[in-house]
């Protein structure tokens, strides 16, 4: 009986509204979305080493001939980068927290041409999560931005951040952090 009241009251919500005025708010942040607050810096990573790490870079050509490297051209010293045909790239890492993060680092892409930057697609247990640009012009091909993804669990966090070029493109990721979420 509730049941069929409450869909009689949504039946009457509905009908008594003109069109365009019913209309749900759903939020998701996309790269041109506005940032997450965070507050504490509780981890970085600044690319200079490949421990911990799990790299894929695909492309036309032999798989020996693409593949990631370790390259002085950093925001700030060491990145990681890819060498060769790379039309797509991930790096892919594990991430086991006693709190809740929201997860930052940089990256660029630079094709042949003068192309905008190639945006990265972030994912937890092999689901895609949502980012949001924080800092940096996408339109700018080679141009470091800096990316965040939405707060992320506590928990066992299986991470992997993948590139799907589709053109030949170099990729780049640099200063991995992790921040504490201002809630």
């Amino acid at each position: 009986m509730k049941k069929i009241i409450m869909y009689i009251i949504f039946l009457f919500i509905i009908s008594s509204c003109k069109k365009d005025e019913l209309n749900w708010d759903l939020k998701r942040l996309s790269p041109k979305d506005a940032k997450l607050e965070v507050s504490d810096l509780i981890y970085t990573n600044n690319c200079s080493a490949f421990s911990g790490f799990n790299f894929i870079a695909t492309g036309p050509g032999t798989p020996s001939s693409i593949y990631w490297v370790l390259s002085n051209t950093g925001i700030s010293g060491d990145c990681f980068k890819t060498e060769g045909n790379s039309t797509n790239a991930s790096i892919e890492f594990n991430l086991t927290m006693t709190e809740d993060f929201i997860l930052r680092f940089y990256f660029k892409s630079k094709g042949m041409t003068n192309e905008s930057n190639n945006i990265p697609t972030v994912f937890k247990n092999a689901l895609p999560i949502n980012t949001a640009i924080v800092s940096g012009n996408e339109d700018t091909s080679g141009e470091w931005l800096q990316m965040q993804t939405e707060i992320i669990r506590k928990g066992d966090n299986p991470i992997k951040i993948q590139f799907n070029g589709g053109s030949i493109k170099t990729f780049y990721i640099d200063e991995i952090e992790l921040w504490k979420p201002r809630y």
